[in-house]
């Protein structure tokens, strides 16, 4: 089961099912746009409200891979010391 990361729809303030999650006290959590919460994809609640906009899937940005030139100039620098 993959996880992953949601926000609210644009504009939107959408109340959390419990079953995803709860906020202090145990009441109903609000999830607002900007404000991101990890949670299962296949989760009924969750394909609903992706499907219906409630939810907006959240893209981590990549991280860029070393390039082949920082490597070896680190290689070099280890076998200078």
């Amino acid at each position: 089961m993959a996880k992953i990361k949601v926000t609210a729809g644009k504009g939107r303030t959408v109340p959390v099912d419990p079953s995803l999650a709860t906020a202090p006290g145990r009441r109903t959590r609000y999830l607002v746009e900007g404000e991101t919460l990890e949670v299962e994809e296949s989760h009924s609640g969750v394909q609903r409200a992706l499907r219906d906009g409630d939810f907006v899937r959240v893209v981590d940005a990549p991280t860029a891979a070393p390039s082949l030139a920082s490597a070896a100039a680190d290689l070099m620098k280890a076998a200078k010391e």
